[in-house]
């Protein structure tokens, strides 16, 4: 069968185009049976032609039989067999949390992609159920198919100073101001913490004013935090390697990859308790409140200080990553392509 694989959102360091990018590269690998086209971003001066009109006449001109849109939405009026991969609905439960101007995407493209879709694949069951509560998506025509981690073989040196780590965009669903509260608390509960360091990895995105205002403050009254912007792969991965926890106290999230890749990384992990991220982390992590800043202070101090409880967490979080591979992820969605094989 030739399948088409929308690749427009594989560019970058977001959770979706990291998806894509080891999707693509994973069915290479399980499927041999297979013809898979990858479709690119067109060049346009004019966005809305290269993204409808001039994309639309590229997949026709493709020949496939099948589409699986990887991220976002395929082109407007697309009438052709496709399956929608979603990855979040953050936008609909939280517009607040999103800027403006975003009506064709929230208010037509994206809902009718998610009507027209012949079968949609999401990364955990909370998004599944969004879905179903939200667009009131049948059951049947969803998939969970969870995310896989690899981890780079290259062997990576470690510096000796400690620190928490926070991985992802600096924007308001992230709920980084409770994470740096907490921080400040236990550096002033725990004297002997006083050299240990948040590093909040990331760009900064939308409607982050406010945090970045917090963040500066903490730093000017002597807090060890460091913003330290957009990280390449490797980076990340030195980062998820040296860090003595991962900490990501997100409101909300349509998988949190970087909680798979922290135990990857054999990194104890301390997520909230909110969306996707207990499907995550599958038991291997400590899972708090996400406005709980006591809680949140205690847990990175236990941590920090307990070796017994940052060696469990690291041996549960191995463990947990071990099984979810990639080539998993490729699999079960070949399984999705061949129902439409016939």
């Amino acid at each position: 069968m030739r399948i088409g694989l929308d690749t427009r959102t594989t560019a970058g360091e977001t959770g979706v185009a990291q998806y894509g990018r080891n999707l693509v590269r994973s069915l290479a690998i399980v499927d041999q049976a297979d013809e898979f086209i990858l479709l690119k971003n067109m060049r346009h001066p004019i966005p809305f032609w290269s993204s409808h009109i001039g994309f639309r006449a590229r997949l026709t001109a493709s020949k496939i039989r099948l589409l699986h849109v990887l991220g976002g939405a395929p082109p407007a009026f697309y009438d052709k067999t496709f399956v929608l991969t979603v990855h979040d609905l953050a936008i609909y439960r939280h517009p607040e949390w999103f800027p403006d101007g975003q009506w064709f995407s929230t208010g037509f493209s994206y809902p009718q992609a998610v009507r027209s879709a012949a079968h949609i694949i999401s990364p955990s069951s909370s998004t599944k159920n969004d879905l179903m509560e939200l667009f009131k998506v049948d059951e049947k025509k969803i998939t969970v198919i969870p995310h896989g981690v690899s981890v780079p073989l290259e062997p990576v040196l470690l510096g000796d100073k400690r620190y928490i780590l926070y991985l992802g965009t600096i924007e308001p669903r992230k709920n980084i101001p409770t994470l740096v509260r907490a921080f400040r608390k236990m550096i002033d509960v725990h004297p002997e913490l006083k050299d240990v360091e948040l590093v909040l990895a990331g760009v900064v995105g939308w409607k982050s004013d406010e945090i970045i205002d917090e963040i500066r403050k903490t730093q000017c009254e002597g807090y060890r935090i460091t913003l330290s912007g957009r990280v390449s792969e490797d980076e990340k991965w030195r980062l998820l390697k040296g860090a003595a926890a991962l900490a990501l106290p997100s409101f909300y999230e349509g998988f949190g990859m970087q909680v798979l890749e922290a135990m990857a990384a054999h990194a104890p992990v301390i997520c909230s308790n909110a969306s996707s991220l207990p499907e995550t982390a599958g038991g291997a992590a400590i899972l708090l409140d996400a406005t709980d800043t006591n809680a949140w202070t205690e847990a990175l101090a236990d941590v920090l200080e307990n070796k017994k409880i940052a060696d469990e967490l690291k041996a549960k979080g191995l463990s947990r990553a071990n099984a979810m591979t990639w080539e998993k992820t490729a699999a079960a969605t070949v399984e999705v392509y061949r129902r439409f094989s016939v």
